[in-house]
């Protein structure tokens, strides 16, 4: 089975031509509308200062009872105060990945706090 293509006048040709012509025209006029208006132009550089940045995102974020337990804990670090903790709650993995996280990342220099989860003998957590 032969399909048979249509002839194409001169004029068919020319009027396809023009059409793709503006197509393409305006595809790249709207390119340049979307790059003039992305956010990296609008934005403005800070200006470099020697200022350590600090922030409080981290502990800013905590609940309650997350941050009842973090004061507790940087209570003890900025005491140097070893030993076990009774935290007074019993908080889940995740509370406690949040707090030290906080901890972690806290303005502070805490690097030689270190908090371990206690286990039981079948090396269950108990959190």
């Amino acid at each position: 089975m032969k399909i048979k293509i249509p002839k194409i006048s001169k004029k068919q040709k020319y009027i396809i031509l023009v059409v793709v012509v503006i197509l393409l025209g305006i595809s790249y006029l709207l390119r340049l509308n979307t790059l003039k208006n992305t956010v990296s132009k609008r934005l403005k550089d800070q200006s470099f200062t020697r200022k350590e940045l600090t922030t409080d995102m981290y502990d800013y974020q905590l609940t309650k009872r997350e941050t009842k337990v973090y004061n507790l804990l940087k209570d003890h670090l900025n005491n140097y105060e070893g030993g076990i903790i009774d935290l007074g709650m019993k908080i889940n993995g995740e509370e406690y990945l949040r707090i030290l996280s906080a901890i972690e990342l806290d303005k502070g220099d805490y690097f030689y706090g270190f908090f371990d989860i206690p286990m039981n003998e079948n090396y269950k957590y108990l959190l």
